[in-house]
C-alpha cells in the first residue's frame, strides 16, 4: 500500500510537469522492476531526453527493447552505452545488455559466452560488496550498510537471469543433450526461492522444456505457475496461449491469454500475429485483421503476417489482395512452402493454370510434395473436364465439373489455403 501512495505522488507530479527527473526515475524503476517494459521505457525516455548522458537510463532503455524484442533500437541504446565510455567488463548490468542484445541478434555463441562472463562478475562482484556490507555494519554505517546489501541483491538477480538466459539459448539451439542440464538449473533456481520475476522465468522455462519434450500437460501446468506468480509475465501468457491454440474447445482460453498478452508487451509482433489466428480460427475475420495489421506495423517484413494476411483475403473471396499478399510472403522469404502453394491455390482461382504449376511444383520442392500431388491431380481433372465441356457444348457437362469439384474439395474452397 505504501508504495502504490508513492507511485500515485509521483504520478501526479509527472503529470503536473514531465520534466520532473526524480519523478520520472522513480516510475520508470518502479515500472522496471515489475517487468512492465513499455511503461517503464515511456518515463526513461523523458529522462533521456533531458539528460542524454544519463548512463543508468541508456541501461534501462536497452533492456526494456531487447526484451520487448526492438533489436534496433535496443542496439542503438547499446550504442549510446559505447559512446559514454565505460568498458562492460566493469559493469555487470552493461555487460548482462550486451549478452542480451547478442542473443536477440541470435548471435547464441557470442550470447552464451557474454552470460558466463557476466555470471563470473556477478560472483567476483558479490563478494566484494558482502565484505563492504560487513564493514559497514561493523562501523554502524548503516547508509553504507543498505546501499551494500541492495547491491548484493541486485547482484543476485542479475546472475540468475543469466543463468536462465543460458538454458533459453539450449532451448533455442535444440541441443537435446543439454536439456537435462536445463531442468536441473531451472528447478535449482525455483529452490533458491529467488525474487517472483526470477520464479516466473524459470516455471516458464520449465514450461518450454516440457513442452519440447512433447508433454502438454505438465507445460499447461508450469505456464499456469508463472503466471499465478507475476500475472504480467507476458511470455508465459504467450506461450500457455500457443498450447490452448492447438485446440478448438480451448479457443477462448487461447484469446484470453493473447489479448493479455499485448495488454502487458503491446510491441509483441508474435502476440499480436498470434491473436489474429486466435481470431481468424474463431470466424472474427475483422478482429484478425486488425490483430494482423498491428503485427505488421510492429513487424513489416515478417511473412509469416504476409501470408496468413493473405488467407484472410482468401476467405473473404479479395483474390487479388490474396495474391498480394502471398506474393510479398514469398518475396520476403522464398524458401516458404505455405507461400508458394496457397500462390497456387489463386492462380488457379484467377484461371491462370501455367502459373499455379510453377508455384505449386516450388511448394513441392520445398516440402508440401503430397498436398501439391493432390491438388495436380484436380487441377488436371479440372481441365480435361473443361476441355470436354467445350468440345461438347452441353450444359450438362457443366454442372457434372462443379459436383466433381464440390466433391473433391475443388479449387474454389478456402480452407484448401494452408493457414499459417
Amino acid at each position: 500500500m505504501e508504495e502504490d501512495s508513492s507511485r500515485e505522488a509521483f504520478e501526479a507530479r509527472f503529470e503536473h510537469n514531465n520534466e520532473d527527473l526524480e519523478a520520472a526515475s522513480y516510475l520508470a524503476m518502479w515500472h522496471l522492476h515489475r517487468h512492465s517494459y513499455p511503461k517503464a521505457r515511456t518515463y526513461l525516455g523523458h529522462i533521456v531526453t533531458l539528460r542524454r548522458d544519463d548512463y543508468a537510463a541508456w541501461q534501462s532503455i536497452c533492456i526494456c527493447c531487447l526484451v520487448a524484442g526492438e533489436v534496433e533500437e535496443g542496439a542503438h541504446a547499446y550504442s549510446e552505452l559505447e559512446r559514454l565510455g565505460e568498458e562492460p567488463e566493469k559493469n555487470v548490468r552493461t555487460y548482462f545488455c550486451l549478452a542480451l542484445l547478442r542473443e536477440k541478434q541470435r548471435n547464441w555463441n557470442a550470447a552464451s559466452q557474454g552470460y558466463a562472463k557476466c555470471i563470473k562478475l556477478c560472483e567476483q562482484q558479490h563478494a566484494e560488496h558482502a565484505t563492504a556490507a560487513e564493514n559497514a555494519a561493523a562501523s554502524g554505517e548503516v547508509a553504507a550498510e543498505n546501499v551494500a546489501l541492495a547491491t548484493l541483491v541486485f547482484i543476485q538477480n542479475v546472475k540468475w537471469e543469466c543463468m536462465l538466459r543460458q538454458c533459453f539459448i539450449k532451448k533455442e539451439c535444440g541441443n537435446n543433450k543439454e536439456f537435462e542440464s536445463v531442468f536441473a538449473t531451472a528447478k535449482r533456481l525455483l529452490e533458491e526461492k529467488p525474487n517472483p520475476y526470477v520464479t516466473a522465468d524459470a516455471h516458464c522455462l520449465l514450461g518450454m522444456m516440457h513442452e519440447a519434450k512433447g508433454n502438454s500437460i505438465l507445460a499447461e501446468t508450469s505456464y499456469s505457475l508463472a503466471i499465478q506468480t507475476v500475472e504480467s509475465h507476458y511470455l508465459s501468457l504467450e506461450h500457455l496461449g500457443r498450447l490452448y491454440l492447438k485446440y478448438h474447445d480451448t479457443l477462448k482460453n487461447a484469446v484470453s491469454c493473447f489479448c493479455r498478452a499485448v495488454q502487458v508487451n503491446p510491441c509483441s509482433s508474435v502476440s499480436w500475429y498470434l491473436l489474429g489466428r486466435c481470431y481468424m480460427a474463431a470466424g472474427q475475420h475483422s478482429d484478425a485483421h486488425s490483430a494482423y495489421e498491428r503485427a505488421l506495423n510492429l513487424q513489416p517484413n515478417d511473412p509469416l503476417i504476409w501470408c496468413s494476411l493473405g488467407v484472410l483475403y482468401y476467405a473473404h473471396g479479395q483474390l487479388q489482395e490474396a495474391l498480394a499478399n502471398f506474393s510479398r510472403a514469398a518475396r520476403l522469404d522464398p524458401t516458404m512452402p505455405e507461400a508458394q502453394y496457397n500462390l497456387g491455390c489463386v492462380c488457379i482461382d484467377l484461371q491462370d493454370v501455367d502459373r499455379a504449376d510453377l508455384h505449386f511444383d516450388k511448394a513441392s520442392d520445398l516440402g508440401l510434395a503430397k498436398r501439391c500431388a493432390k491438388r495436380g491431380l484436380i487441377l488436371t481433372r479440372n481441365v480435361e473436364a473443361k476441355t470436354k465441356k467445350r468440345k461438347q457444348g452441353e450444359e450438362k457437362a457443366t454442372e457434372q465439373v462443379e459436383e466433381q469439384e464440390a466433391e473433391r474439395g475443388g479449387i474454389h474452397q478456402a480452407s484448401d489455403i494452408v493457414y499459417l
